[in-house]
Parts: C-alpha cells; structure tokens; sequence
C-alpha cells in the first residue's frame, strides 16, 4: 500500500468541486485541500497567490505527497498505519494524525478507533458538525475495509 493507493482512497472521498460551507471549519476547499494549506503550498513554491477554487490536479497530487503522505516518512509506520495516517492528516491535519499515532502505539486499529473517538468530541464540543460526522464514519469504515481492520 503506497502513497498512490492511498491518494486514490482519499480523492474518492473528497470532492474536486470548490466548497466553502459554514459547517467545514477548513473554509474554503478544494479536492480537500484548503485555501490556507494552498497559500502555504504557493508560497513555498514562490507563485502568487490565488483561489484554491483554481488548484491543478498536479498540486492537488503533489500536496497531498509532500504535506500528508511525508510528513510520516521517517516514523517507521507498518503500510496500513501510514495508511491511515495519511488519510487523517487530509481530514484534521497532520499534527493531528501524528498525536493519534503516539497515542496508538502503531497499532492500526486503535488508531482507527481513536479517529472515530476524535469525530465524535468534535461534534460533542461543536454541535453543528452533526451535519459531517456519518459522512466521516462512513469513510472511516471504508478505510477499514480497505485496511482489512474491523
């Protein structure tokens, strides 16, 4: 399971339409990428700035390896945990997956069981995420299918 799966996994579940919808903390979105990750991503390219309405599937790939997918290379993570990992970090960022992971002990399934513990706090602490959370329980349990983890 490498980085071209799992970005086929993650592209299935988010849109290629431009969103910007109260209910998404991330604000403006694009192919999941929001418009802060993407002036991030320009800015460290030296472009200009611009709507993520507008973002290339090139960029879109290209992010998704180098701000999700790497930011686990050098943790010594089994595929499926990686996995995993990657996709948490496109939903609730990469500092986010890595706390999971520490708390996991590299366990896979606890580390799936701790995303779906953290989706329902949200919604806990913020009401009116109700509206997302069986859109990211059923993606997680795809992942777990995906995975092979129940």
């Amino acid at each position: 399971m490498g980085f071209d799966e799992a970005f086929k996994f993650v592209m299935k579940w988010e849109t290629t339409k431009f969103t910007n919808r109260p209910s998404d903390r991330g604000g403006p979105t694009c192919c999941g990428v929001t418009q802060k990750t993407y002036n991030s991503y320009r800015k460290k390219k030296n472009l200009h700035q611009k709507s993520v309405e507008f973002i290339t599937p090139d960029e879109t790939h290209e992010i998704y390896e180098t701000e999700y997918w790497n930011a686990f290379k050098t943790w010594g993570l089994d595929d499926k945990l990686w996995f995993a990992a990657f996709n948490d970090a496109v939903m609730s960022g990469a500092t986010q997956a890595g706390g999971l992971i520490k708390l996991c002990h590299k366990d896979v399934k606890t580390f799936l069981g701790l995303q779906e513990h953290f989706y329902h706090r949200i919604v806990e602490h913020d009401p009116g995420q109700q509206v997302n959370l069986q859109g990211w329980l059923n993606r997680l349990n795809d992942l777990r299918k995906v995975l092979g983890v129940s």
